[in-house]
């Protein structure tokens, strides 16, 4: 499935509609089956979308933690955490 923003061309109301794949948005652009559900306007076109990034794709690393978060530090007194220092 495929999940489009679309904007009709009369008045520019934007909206969504979930496809099969992009040969049945096609195949019902070219019939004027496409309407526009605020106006009804059938002149309906495609936004610029940017792609969707499944988590498997994004690689995170978590910030490494201070020293003294990690037990660098012997107990160190409030404020005197050399690595919390500025």
């Amino acid at each position: 499935m495929i999940r489009y923003s679309l904007r009709c061309a009369d008045d520019g109301h934007v909206f969504e509609q979930w496809f099969d794949n992009y040969a049945h948005y096609e195949a019902q652009a070219a019939e004027g089956a496409l309407a526009c559900p605020s106006c009804g306007s059938s002149k309906v076109s495609k936004m610029l979308a940017a792609p969707a990034l499944g988590a498997s794709t994004i690689t995170h690393r978590p910030a490494p933690a201070p020293a003294c978060a990690s037990g660098g530090c012997a107990a160190p007194a409030a404020g005197t955490c050399p690595a919390m220092a500025d």
